[in-house]
């Protein structure tokens, strides 16, 4: 059984090492080099990763949440409420920034088990409607999310100028 928890300071190093992991994925799938000049990370990612890690653990806007087996994280989960235009009548956003889980233990309940403790406190804060990004090509995680009730709304497009 997936043991879901809010992430603490003393995870932050273990989510950090996980982050890398989800780059270094990103960069096998078919057609990266498409997108990898949208992914090109600024000298020092890992220690600003940090810190917007740590950030969302303390702010009331944001949370992390971590998988553990056996006490060692083995996947997080990256969440903050963002305001929409105010055009529109659903005004504030759930995003999900990002859910990796090891790959070592991938398909053990451990993806499904975070994404449920980010509804959970999505609803807690009173949000209704919750938005990501998925790389197209990452079939796996594309399946998965449409598995869990998410559905295709916009496609993103770049440009380079």
């Amino acid at each position: 059984m997936a043991e879901v928890t809010n992430a603490t300071v003393e995870d932050i190093p273990a989510i950090v090492d996980l982050w890398k992991e989800l780059f270094q994925y990103h960069k096998k799938l078919p057609g990266h080099k498409a997108v990898e000049i949208h992914q090109k990370t600024v000298s020092g990612a890992d220690k600003l990763f940090a810190k917007w890690v740590r950030k969302n653990i303390k702010s009331a806007s944001g949370a992390v949440f971590v998988a553990k087996d056996g006490g060692h994280v083995v996947g997080y989960c990256l969440t903050n409420i963002k305001q929409n235009i105010p055009v529109f009548k659903i005004k504030r956003l759930g995003f999900l920034s990002d859910l990796y889980v090891k790959k070592s233990h991938r398909k053990m309940g451990f993806g499904k088990a975070l994404q449920e403790q980010a509804l959970r406190w999505f609803r807690k804060k009173g949000v209704r409607h919750i938005t990501l990004l998925v790389d197209a090509k990452n079939t796996n995680a594309v399946l998965a999310y449409k598995k869990w009730g998410f559905e295709d709304l916009y496609i993103e497009m770049r440009k380079k100028i």
